[in-house]
């Protein structure tokens, strides 16, 4: 059973990985001040491209949708350069990584929501799951592909 898990695994007819190994994100504070993913991120995350797959720690795509200091964004040019180091620092080692996309809702709620774009396989659709913002959005379908 466990010989399964270190075989290659096709997620899609584009995407291999090369074990069924997942990554689940983890917060790790470690932007900087301006929410620029740093050097020492672009090593931790190379550290792990030995994974199948790795999940992003929860990125912010807003400056509002901040809830911890240090938490890396997407919304601006240095940020998604900062990212770009990132992944190219993963794929150097032959790892793939997807952003995990994650909303504090603020202070009404406070409800920390998570995003993941996945391809389904069996479906052979992408998916979107979010686990705890309710039950209409789980494995809803974007419609891209």
């Amino acid at each position: 059973m466990t010989s399964k898990l270190f075989e290659t695994y096709a997620l899609n007819d584009q995407i291999s990985l090369q074990n069924r190994i997942l990554m689940a994100p983890l917060t790790r504070c470690m932007a900087d001040d301006n929410l620029v993913p740093t050097e020492a991120m672009a090593d931790y995350y190379a550290r792990r491209a030995d994974a199948g797959l790795i999940i992003s720690e929860a990125t912010i795509i807003r400056p509002d949708a901040q809830g911890y200091p240090n938490t890396p964004g997407l919304f601006t040019s240095e940020q998604i350069d900062g990212w770009r180091k990132v992944t190219d620092a993963v794929h150097a080692r032959g790892g793939k990584i997807l952003p995990s996309y994650g909303i504090l809702a603020g202070s009404l709620t406070r409800t920390f929501i998570m995003v993941i774009k996945y391809w389904h396989p069996v479906l052979r659709k992408w998916k979107v799951l979010c686990p705890n913002a309710g039950s209409e959005l789980h494995h809803t379908n974007t419609g891209h592909t």
